[in-house]
């Protein structure tokens, strides 16, 4: 079953400019996009924007199932009651962060509550691995000290015999910007109601929280 799609603002994030990618869904698209067009499940069916040079086919028609706001932060929640207004996904991807202030987020996530629709937010390190710890020496005293760190950190943990004594810490300098991963998460829960996205409305709430106290 294909998925039918449809993007929100064509900019760098949601339209930019097209890297190389492959069907492998260990590939790590620049775009929205390229995320869609890469994905076996998707049908990407058309792109919304203000330019109207980067719109590509009839806005919100066909009705779109997945859809990713892609626009600026501040407009988000604007764009997100004019997608309820002409179409009816099942999901929403929200281009991270989920808003520009605690209430519009809280908002957001109320609103896509109300119309019973999947939110999800790009905080693409969720579904990629951030990094790898790397340790050596004993597999139980290091080992299990390595794993709670790669656990509480999302990390990948390798045991290295090149060397390392104790464990280090190698964080990939240049991760996806928007993942196949979570498209295929996304697509599980509306497959499984019970299933909320790896990093769901009520995460990026939390994380503008933060970034706002800090």
């Amino acid at each position: 079953m294909k998925y039918t799609c449809g993007i929100v603002g064509g900019g760098r994030q949601g339209a930019g400019n097209p890297q190389p990618y492959t069907t492998d869904l260990a590939r790590k698209p620049w775009t929205h996009k390229e995320a869609y067009e890469a994905h076996p499940e998707c049908s990407l069916e058309w792109i919304h924007d203000s330019d109207k040079a980067k719109v590509v086919h009839s806005p919100f028609r066909p009705h779109a199932r997945i859809v990713s706001i892609c626009t600026e932060a501040k407009f988000h929640l604007e764009s997100l009651y004019e997608v309820f207004e002409y179409t009816r996904p099942l999901a929403i991807f929200m281009e991270k962060p989920l808003a520009s202030s605690v209430d519009e987020c809280m908002e957001i996530i109320s609103k896509c509550n109300d119309e019973n629709v999947i939110l999800a937010v790009n905080h693409q390190r969720a579904w990629e691995m951030p990094g790898v710890v790397h340790y050596g020496g004993d597999v139980l005293e290091t080992g299990s000290h390595a794993a709670e760190i790669a656990n509480r950190l999302g990390m990948e943990l390798v045991h290295s015999l090149n060397g390392i004594k104790h464990l280090s810490i190698h964080l990939f300098d240049q991760g996806p910007m928007v993942s196949l991963l979570a498209i295929t998460d996304i697509i599980r829960c509306i497959e499984t109601p019970s299933k909320s996205p790896r990093c769901s409305g009520e995460d990026g709430l939390r994380a503008v929280e933060r970034a706002l106290s800090a």
